[in-house]
C-alpha cells in the first residue's frame, strides 16, 4: 500500500482538480464552493507551496488522490497536462467525474463516461456533482467493507435479468450461489444460475448496474466444479474484494464483500 499520510488500511479521500489554466477564475470559484460543502479537493493554484518543484507536487497530489475531477472545456481538452492527467487517473483506478463548463470536443479517454453539465445552470451542476463526491474525513476502507456502507449505493440503480432469491432463505436452501446487493439501507438478492454473468452499466448484462462510475462490462462471475471465481473487466474505476483491489482472476468464498468503483456494494453467498 502506498503511503499516503493515513494509518494502514485506510485511504483518506481527497478530489484532484484538473483543468485548464484559462479556466482558472471558474475553478476557483468552483472549488471555493465544494470546500464550504465539506469537499476536500487539491487545487494547484492553492496547495503547491512557494519554492517548490510544481510538477512533483502534482505527481504526488495525483498519486493520493482518489478522485479526479475533471473539468471540460475547449480549453483543457487540448491541454496535454489534463490528458496526462486522465490517463494517470485511469491507469491507477481513480473515480473520474467529468463537469462540463462550455461546448467542446470530449477527449476520447472520457467519451463513455458521462459528465455532469454545468452549461446551463451552475448551482444545479454543483448540486448534482456533490451528489459524486466524498466529504471532508471520509475514509475508504482497504482492509474491509461493510454493510454500514450501504447507503452509498443510493445513486445506482441494479437491475437483475435473473431469477431473484428470498433473502429469508438465502442462506437455508440455496442450491446456487448468489449476491446480495446493498442500497439505501435496503438488500436485494439475486441467484447466480447461469454459468457466467456480467455484471455493468451495459443493458445486456446479466446484471445491469445503472452508475456512471460503472464500466460497461465491469466484472465477470463464472463457476467451475461448484467454485466461483471473479475478474474485473477492465473497469476503469475498479473493483474491490474485501477492501483489496481485485487484480486478475480470484476465487470467491462465502461472506465476500465485493465493492464497483467505489459506488456499488454486494456480498457474495456461497452455495450450501
Amino acid at each position: 500500500m502506498k503511503d499516503n499520510g493515513c494509518e494502514e488500511g485506510k485511504i483518506v479521500a481527497l478530489v484532484f482538480v484538473s483543468y485548464s489554466h484559462m479556466d482558472t477564475d471558474f475553478v476557483k470559484q468552483l472549488v471555493e464552493d465544494l470546500r464550504k460543502r465539506g469537499v476536500p479537493t487539491w487545487l494547484d493554484h492553492l496547495n503547491i507551496p512557494a519554492g517548490t518543484r510544481w510538477d512533483l507536487e502534482i505527481e504526488q497530489a495525483l498519486d493520493k488522490s482518489t478522485h479526479l475531477l475533471l473539468v471540460l472545456s475547449s480549453h483543457s481538452v487540448q491541454s496535454q497536462n489534463v490528458l496526462d492527467e486522465i490517463s494517470f487517473a485511469r491507469d491507477e483506478n481513480k473515480t473520474i467525474i467529468p463537469i462540463l463548463i462550455e461546448d467542446c470536443k470530449l477527449p476520447l479517454r472520457v467519451r463513455r463516461v458521462q459528465y455532469t453539465d454545468f452549461r446551463t445552470n451552475y448551482d444545479q451542476g454543483v448540486e448534482h456533482v456533490l451528489k459524486q463526491l466524498p466529504r471532508e474525513a471520509h475514509e475508504i476502507s482497504t482492509s474491509s467493507v461493510t454493510l454500514d456502507d450501504a447507503d452509498k449505493s443510493q445513486e445506482a440503480e441494479v437491475i437483475s435479468h435473473l431469477p431473484p432469491v428470498d433473502p429469508a432463505a438465502a442462506r437455508s436452501a440455496m442450491e446456487v450461489a448468489s449476491l446480495v446487493f446493498y442500497a439505501s439501507a435496503k438488500s436485494h438478492t439475486v441467484a447466480l444460475t447461469r454459468p457466467t454473468v456480467i455484471i455493468g452499466r451495459g443493458e445486456y448484462c446479466e446484471i445491469e448496474v445503472r452508475s456512471r462510475q460503472i464500466s460497461r462490462e465491469h466484472i465477470r462471475l463464472t463457476v467451475k466444479e461448484n467454485h466461483y471465481f471473479i475478474e474485473d473487466v477492465e473497469s476503469r474505476n475498479g473493483t474491490w474484494v474485501n477492501g483489496s483491489p481485485l487484480k486478475g482472476i480470484r476465487q470467491l468464498t462465502d461472506g465476500d464483500k465485493i465493492n464497483l468503483a467505489m459506488t456499488v456494494y454486494f456480498e457474495f453467498l456461497g452455495a450450501e
